[in-house]
């Protein structure tokens, strides 16, 4: 799946997602934390009340599964928004505005 953004403020969602796709192949009995060389974009991914989760000491080590699940989060909310496009996802998009002029049963999805 291949990601676009136009939007600088958003730019550390795109860096987290990455930071997962280098660590795809990695399974998780090698590493619970990401390598302290590489450096997990916390601002803007990671809410205040999951930092004591993600990172779990005071070298900074951030923990992969806890930060995955904030990156996953932070993404469908970009998404969601629209900060954040999903390339050739505009065939299954609803467009703005447009409606189902009365042809859907359930008119709280329009």
């Amino acid at each position: 799946m291949e990601l676009k953004c136009n939007y600088t403020a958003y730019r550390l969602v795109m860096d987290a997602i990455d930071l997962l796709q280098r660590y795809l192949d990695q399974p998780l009995k090698e590493g619970v934390f990401f390598d302290p060389a590489e450096s997990a974009p916390l601002a803007g991914v990671v809410p205040e009340h999951w930092r004591a989760a993600v990172v779990v000491d005071d070298k900074g080590r951030n923990e992969r599964v806890p930060y995955e699940l904030c990156v996953l989060v932070a993404l469908r909310n970009a998404v969601r928004r629209r900060e954040i496009r999903v390339v050739r996802a505009n065939r299954w998009r609803r467009a703005v505005g447009a409606g189902c002029r009365g042809r859907c049963p359930d008119a709280s999805w329009c």
